[in-house]
């Protein structure tokens, strides 16, 4: 995304606030001081520190919330990640619309229960992502963030073979996104044990950044056969969508 260079100045008050304000090129800061002190009303008592940043990148909300007064920076991975849930916000949007096309026409069908169900799983798990990815981008580099696929998910997991032997739930291991220019979030499940078999996977984190099925590993019981599963394709491919 192209950034312009700005002007902006920042206000940080006594009571710990900020205001922030932008410099139109010709206007000086000392001008706009002014005129910001005017029309804010504010009292030049009331003021901690007036800053003035003349070429900087960032945007007005960037300096706001994420510039460090002590270490004289902006907080990098605070302006990645509040860049990053919105993008994906917006992309959501256009996925949301998608999504209620497709539940109408669930509608023309009054049998397939099992089609409306998916569609209104798949928007709790988009509406409910924001609040993982703030904690888990915390745990990622800018760079990591920046590269971050929220979208190519994989919701579903199906068994082909029950299994035999199953006297405990086993481990389930499933792959990774592959490691390239996008990062995702690694599926996670739990096995659904019936009598000594293993008649599903429940989803316990839905996968992102996947560009194909990841693989399904269940753990062999002690006595008995091996349950079988393999992963739903990924969808909602945010590249494919106009």
């Amino acid at each position: 995304m192209h950034k312009s260079i700005k002007q902006i100045l920042l206000f940080v008050m006594k009571d710990g606030s900020r205001k922030t304000f932008s410099v139109p090129n010709g206007s000086s800061h000392e001008e706009v001081t002014r005129k910001a002190m005017t029309s804010e009303d504010i009292n030049k008592d009331d003021i901690n520190q007036v800053l003035f940043f003349p070429t900087t990148f960032y945007d007005l909300e960037d300096i706001q919330y994420h510039y460090d007064t002590e270490t004289k920076k902006v907080d990098e991975k605070g302006v990645a990640i509040e860049f990053k849930l919105e993008e994906y916000r917006r992309q959501r949007g256009l996925l949301f619309n998608i999504l209620d096309v497709q539940f109408m026409r669930t509608l023309e069908d009054l049998d397939c229960v099992t089609c409306r169900k998916k569609v209104v799983s798949i928007k709790d798990h988009l509406r409910d992502l924001p609040d993982f990815l703030e904690t888990h981008f915390l745990n990622l580099s800018v760079e990591e963030i920046t590269k971050f696929n929220c979208f190519n998910n994989v919701y579903d997991i199906n068994i082909i073979n029950y299994g035999s032997g199953y006297t405990s739930h086993p481990n389930v291991t499933i792959s990774p996104p592959c490691v390239g220019e996008n990062l995702g979030i690694q599926m996670e499940g739990s096995a659904v044990l019936k009598d000594d078999k293993i008649i599903g996977v429940h989803i316990t984190r839905p996968g992102s950044g996947y560009m194909k099925a990841p693989s399904v590993s269940i753990e062999k019981p002690e006595n008995g056969n091996t349950a079988i599963a393999i992963a739903s394709f990924p969808e909602n491919d945010i590249n494919t969508i106009k």
